[in-house]
């Protein structure tokens, strides 16, 4: 657990909670300093498997690419708020 500071009222809480234990204000994680999720971490594996495929089964590699960027990119649209 890490103690991370409210925009609202600049007091220390931790980040568990999903909200403020001060004054209630849901906390948004800084997208550089959160955990990775499972769909981004498969996106990167997608991207590499799909660039080792690429001079062989061209198709192939060339889907899983554009797959692997479509999980990066939704990982980055989905909130960072827990509720």
């Amino acid at each position: 657990m890490a103690l991370v500071r409210c925009n609202i009222c600049r007091m220390n809480t931790l980040v568990s909670y999903g909200k403020c234990q001060h004054c209630g204000s849901p906390l948004k994680v800084n997208i550089w300093k959160r955990k990775m999720r499972w769909r981004e971490a498969y996106g990167i594996l997608a991207v590499v498997i799909g660039l080792a495929l690429a001079p062989w089964i061209r198709g192939i590699g060339v889907i899983t690419v554009l797959v692997g960027l479509g999980l990066i990119a939704y990982g980055f649209f989905q909130t960072r708020v827990r509720l």
